[in-house]
């Protein structure tokens, strides 16, 4: 064994150092963003062999940029708060009687510390919402027309707040007024299409007690207490009619339904009053003219037909083509004036007037006053339609009058009041009338004598070009009303003799 030398110490001594330094190297502190193992446990310095430090590992370090992960904690749980309820107000207008909701009305909520009020109208359901408010009184007025207004508080909390208020209709306004035409209809509903209930009177006063919104229909009564609807324009108001309240509830245009029979005018033709070419004349009709069949004569020979425009009268049955094949209109007999069977003449071939019935055939009722009719044998039922022709006539002239005074003496109005003068002149007269009907026939006889005497200075002023004064229109207009209400009383009671 050779002997250690010098350089065997040396080389002992570096092997020591070598082992020394690479043992304080691995207990360093690793930089910060080296991750260490979970558990760090403590070695004990390496004991120095001979055995050679093995090769530093080539598997790379992660990135010193790679987050360090870390545990999660479950969510704190937050109590959810409820958004707070912002008051709002529904007031409810309806009407105190019929309980019905009052559309239109006007809500103002006053809020005190803005100075201001919140304005809304109700709707159809008469319900108004006012939103955003806070809780507090609030002062609350509530108008609406016809019915006046309400003023109240209300207290306002949390939420809906629902306040009913209630509104008494007011009284109506008395508004009354005049009809300017003659042989006005009154009608059962707001429409030319509904049937009339009776003709009303140049200068017959009703009084207004409703109206259709747009005011073109009045609802009107009688001084005989019978209801029924007018078009404004033949009505002279003493009052705007926009004051009158609208009928409640709101009339709906449904027509009385009439046969569905429709014509149209073959060629030019005239509108009647009543069956005959000689009645007076309504309206020219131009041919095309769309007409509603409404009744026919006994003898078919005249309709009594209805215009678009809600015009009713007769026209001769060859002038019109009717939409249906048939001779006879269904479900109507004839005629509203008793008896008429006139000869068909068309237009344009002029025939005497019919006779008043139980008078002598051959008598023609003439203006020139002295033709006195051969009195005829009692007969109740002649009587009776004497007295309905009388009143027809009588009518007429009441109507001629009224177009006399307002356009002065013509050809047309006095011809037409010559016309009926001269039938009242030629009324037919009875012998040995019963003593059960000597009071009806009295009121004939009393009528007939009151519009002749009445009427003889507007028949002079026709005849001879004169001038029609007031007093003179007062006077026969006057005769012409009273010997009108005798006669439907007369009328009346005949009929409850013959069980009609």
């Amino acid at each position: 064994m050779k002997p250690f030398t010098t350089a065997h110490y040396r080389m002992l001594v570096l092997a020591l150092l070598f082992l020394l330094l690479a043992a304080c190297r691995q207990e360093q502190p690793p930089p910060e963003d080296v991750v260490l193992p979970p558990t760090a446990t403590a070695t004990a310095p390496a004991t120095a062999t001979n055995t050679p430090s093995p090769e530093p590992s080539s598997t790379p370090l992660p990135p010193t940029d790679t987050a360090v992960p870390t545990a999660t904690l479950p969510p704190t749980a937050t109590p959810t708060v409820g958004p707070t309820a912002i008051p709002f107000v529904v007031v409810q207008v309806t009407d105190t009687e019929s309980g019905n909701p009052i559309t239109g009305a006007t809500v103002a909520l006053f809020i005190p510390n803005l100075n201001f009020s919140v304005t809304e109208e109700t709707g159809e359901d008469g319900t108004v919402t006012i939103n955003n408010l806070a809780a507090g009184t609030y002062p609350l007025t509530v108008s609406a027309p016809t019915y006046g207004e309400i003023t109240q508080e209300v207290q306002v909390g949390g939420g809906e707040n629902l306040v009913p208020v209630t509104l008494q209709r007011l009284p109506p306004p008395e508004v009354f007024g005049v009809v300017n035409a003659d042989r006005t209809n009154l009608r059962t509903g707001p429409g030319s299409s509904f049937s009339s209930l009776r003709k009303l009177s140049f200068g017959e006063s009703v009084q207004v007690i409703g109206r259709t919104p747009d005011q073109l229909w009045l609802l009107v009564t009688t001084s005989d207490s019978l209801e029924g609807w007018v078009g404004s324009s033949l009505v002279d108001t003493d009052q705007p009619v926009e004051i009158v309240y609208v009928a409640t509830p709101a009339p709906t245009v449904t027509p009385t339904p009439l046969p569905l029979i429709q014509g149209t005018t073959v060629i030019d033709a005239k509108l009647r009053l009543r069956p005959g070419p000689e009645e007076a004349v309504l309206a020219d009709l131009p041919a095309g003219t769309q007409l509603q069949v409404i009744a026919q004569t006994a003898d078919q020979n005249w309709l009594l037909v209805r215009t678009a425009e809600g015009l009713e009268g007769w026209i001769f049955f060859s002038l019109v083509e009717l939409d249906a094949s048939q001779d006879l209109i269904p479900g109507f007999t004839p005629t509203p004036i008793p008896g008429i069977t006139p000869e068909p003449g068309g237009e344009g071939t002029p025939q005497p007037p019919p006779p008043p019935p139980g008078g002598n055939a051959t008598v023609v009722p003439t203006p020139v006053p002295g033709v006195v009719p051969t009195s005829a044998p009692f007969n109740p039922i002649a009587l009776r339609d004497s007295m309905t022709y009388l009143d027809l006539y009588i009518i007429d002239i009441g109507g001629a009058l009224d177009r006399l005074l307002v356009s002065g003496v013509n050809q047309a109005d006095c011809d037409n009041f010559l016309l009926n003068y001269g039938y009242v002149l030629g009324s037919a007269s009875y012998s040995n009338v019963p003593e059960t009907w000597l009071g009806i026939y009295s009121a004939y006889q009393a009528s007939i004598a009151e519009v002749l005497n009445t009427s003889e200075a507007i028949a002079l002023a026709c005849t001879q070009a004169g001038t029609i004064t007031q007093l003179n229109y007062s006077v026969a207009r006057d005769a012409v009303n009273n010997s009108h209400d005798r006669l439907v009383a007369a009328i009346a009671l005949a009929n409850q003799l013959l069980g009609q």
